[in-house]
């Protein structure tokens, strides 16, 4: 089994070849665009991200706590939840200032289970956010799992279904070399995006239909 996952996740990874949207963010920048990625598309999180960037200029936790909430409110409301988001955003930057003293970056020093869980104790940070700063953030070597590779990971009978994120996220990395994981991370999502969809999956334009067990038990 482990081989031909291997081989799927490699062919993704040349087939689709997407540039990571994060590569000319700040870490910090990074943790906002995740944020507002929740409960929406890429294209939406970018749209709010960009209105955000207008509306403060530079985005860092000093300029989103300081400015009216209000004002967050209606750049971030393409990206849907705007009242939430910006509510979460700024108890992020709060805790930001008062623990590490506006140094977002300073989280990341230490082993990456000390600095996943300085991750998750900021308000609104879950598991995926969190992984998705290591492995871009720190390079750890770590999949940050999402719906979509929850769909495609019962479909390779690696999750079935009702299985929990670290169960999930831990079968894929069993099965995934380390050096590959975050380009294994993007190039999962864009496949279930475009062809292996939640509701009919496009099989039959699949690059790895000839190794994949799903289109045979389907």
């Amino acid at each position: 089994m482990t081989s031909w996952v291997r081989e799927a996740v490699k062919t993704l990874i040349e087939y689709y070849q997407v540039k990571w949207w994060g590569d000319d963010y700040t870490s910090f920048e990074i943790l906002v665009a995740t944020v507002l990625s929740q409960n929406t598309t890429d294209v939406n999180a970018r749209r709010a991200f960009d209105r955000l960037k207008k509306e403060i200029g530079e985005v860092t936790p000093q300029r989103l706590l300081s400015t009216e909430e209000s004002k967050l409110v209606e750049a971030l409301r393409v990206a849907g939840l705007a009242r939430v988001k910006a509510k979460r955003l700024q108890q992020i930057s709060k805790e930001v200032l008062e623990r590490f003293g506006g140094d977002f970056d300073s989280i990341f020093s230490g082993d990456v289970d000390s600095v996943r869980q300085k991750l998750l104790s900021l308000p609104g940070v879950g598991p995926k956010t969190a992984d998705v700063l290591l492995a871009f953030v720190k390079q750890a070597s770590v999949i940050p799992i999402d719906t979509h590779i929850f769909t495609i990971a019962e479909r390779w009978g690696i999750a079935p279904q009702r299985r929990s994120y670290e169960d999930v996220k831990k079968s894929l990395e069993s099965l995934i070399p380390e050096e590959i994981r975050a380009a294994a991370h993007v190039a999962l999502v864009e496949h279930g995006k475009r062809l292996c969809k939640a509701r009919n999956p496009l099989c039959e334009q699949c690059p790895i239909s000839g190794i994949c067990p799903y289109p045979s038990t389907h």
